[in-house]
């Protein structure tokens, strides 16, 4: 909630500094102001994304005439009554802009570069409008004709492309950035396929060792047998010997398994050349489904707990909520090693099965029933059950997970 704050009030503070440089345009025959305090309001709305329209335009309609009318009467030494009625109009045009944003969904529109441009033309006009006609009716201005409402086009236009090309920019900046993380990922993959290959030319180095280990681990057992049938008094040896050898011989195969898994990660034919990210994706996706299973092992050998801990987002979706404090993480964490977790009143989730601590000291009780930490319940209810879905869609390409995930108890259906 604090940050979401701050970030309004930079929002507030930057339209309204923006709004003091005045920009000067010849526009049919006569020099025109432009003001900068709509395009910042403009690019906020569509790049800071975390909070709501609504939040951004009543912040901007109801705080900035306020500074504007506060700012005169420091300079000016008017009164309030005589100051306000010249800036209130400006609400108005963020107010009509804010909604009209909503009507329009602008946000869902920031890849459709042509659209987003006629819409946004489209709202700055009718803003534009609606404050107008306001100070109309206070007597701030007179009349309208042809020239008059076609400078009130060209203004929202050079507004809206100005905002659009600077916003672009932004996005286009953000993607080069996701894709030298990308491409540092793939460069970790090979580093990691390289490793690979050395652990497994030792590991057929080891076969080697194995294959003979299990040749002279039967040949002693045929040996003893020979000693045995020449002197019966010596029984039982043979056997050990064999029960020995049967085992190194299992040791064997699995090795051979594990060799010819990796070798055919190892010498696929585009691994020491350039690997689309779909063949990434898929290396990716198995080695930590292999990890998972492992892991699934080590859990069912030694019954242990586990615990699954949100570092991420929480209180809603991506631009409503926030995201999980550090200190709450680590004070979760710290607990679950510490085994102060192990006997503690849980509930259970109804939609995933998991049993959750009904308080952990030093952790808001919201946070731990994600449910509560949301203010709109039936929107988490909505995203839950979607996810739920999502999981059932992927169960049906790994049946054998689900059906180790359903002997745990939690819910598949």
């Amino acid at each position: 909630m604090r940050n979401r704050i701050l970030l309004l009030a930079f929002i507030i503070l930057i339209t309204f500094i923006l709004g003091e440089v005045k920009l000067y345009f010849p526009v049919f025959g006569s020099e025109f102001r432009f003001s900068l305090s709509a395009a910042a309001f403009f690019f906020c709305l569509l790049w800071f994304r975390q909070l709501r329209v609504l939040e951004i335009g009543l912040g901007v309609s109801i705080f900035l005439p306020l500074f504007r009318v506060f700012l005169t009467m420091g300079i000016e030494g008017e009164s309030f009554l005589t100051v306000f009625p010249n800036h209130a109009p400006a609400a108005i045009y963020y107010l009509t802009f804010t909604l009209l944003t909503i009507l329009f969904s602008l946000r869902r529109y920031v890849n459709k570069t042509p659209i987003l441009i006629l819409l946004g033309v489209v709202c700055d006009l009718l803003s534009n409008v609606a404050e107008l006609l306001i100070r109309g009716g206070l007597g701030q201005y007179q009349g309208w004709d042809t020239r008059f409402f076609m400078i009130l086009v060209t203004f929202a236009a050079l507004r809206v492309l100005f905002v659009v090309g600077f916003f672009n920019m932004f996005t286009l900046n953000q993607y080069r950035l996701l894709g030298e993380q990308q491409q540092k990922q793939i460069e970790q993959l090979m580093m990691i396929n390289s490793g690979l290959y050395e652990e497994g030319f030792y590991l057929k180095k080891s076969m080697v060792q194995v294959e003979e280990i299990t040749r002279d681990s039967y040949q002693l057992y045929r040996n003893l047998r020979t000693i045995e049938k020449e002197n019966p008094s010596y029984t039982g040896f043979s056997r050990s010997a064999l029960h020995i050898a049967e085992q190194i011989h299992e040791l064997k195969k699995d090795s051979q398994r594990v060799i010819s898994g990796l070798f055919k990660i190892i010498n696929h034919e585009k691994v020491h050349g350039e690997m689309t990210f779909y063949e990434i994706s898929e290396f990716v996706i198995h080695a930590n489904q292999k990890y998972a299973e492992m892991l699934g092992k080590k859990i069912d050998e030694h019954q242990v707990n586990v615990f699954l801990v949100n570092t991420g987002w929480t209180g809603g979706i991506y631009g409503e909520g926030s995201r999980m404090k550090l200190s709450y993480t680590r004070k979760m964490v710290r607990d679950a090693i510490d085994g102060k977790l192990n006997d503690v009143f849980t509930d259970k989730d109804p939609i995933f099965g998991l049993a959750m601590p009904t308080a952990i000291e030093g952790v808001p009780t919201n946070l731990l029933n994600p449910r509560n930490a949301w203010a709109n319940k039936e929107a988490y209810d909505k995203k839950a059950t979607e996810l739920a879905g999502m999981f059932h869609e992927n169960f049906k390409k790994f049946g054998s997970v689900a059906e180790d995930i359903a002997k745990k108890g939690a819910p598949l259906a």
